[in-house]
């Protein structure tokens, strides 16, 4: 888990986060209001251990994504 603060593509978080929920805040949207561009605050494997920083940090606006493979048919995730 981090908290460097860097101004990325959501591509470009997701992508160097594979398989770990990822939560930044957003500092750019589309036109469409989907976020395209945004500061890490943390990532992990652990959702208990993304929404701990996300508390610790004491930022309003977050935005989470899971920066991996949906799992197969008949299993599921749990946040």
């Amino acid at each position: 888990m981090t908290n460097a603060r860097t101004d990325e593509s959501v591509e470009s978080l997701l992508a160097q986060h594979e398989g770990e929920l990822v939560a930044f805040t957003v500092t750019e949207r589309d036109e469409y209001g989907q976020p395209t561009k945004g500061e890490l605050v943390a990532h992990s494997t652990s959702a208990t251990e993304v929404y701990e920083a996300v508390k610790t940090a004491g930022l309003r606006e977050i935005c989470f994504r899971y920066a991996g493979q949906w799992p197969p048919e008949g299993q599921g995730f749990a946040f």
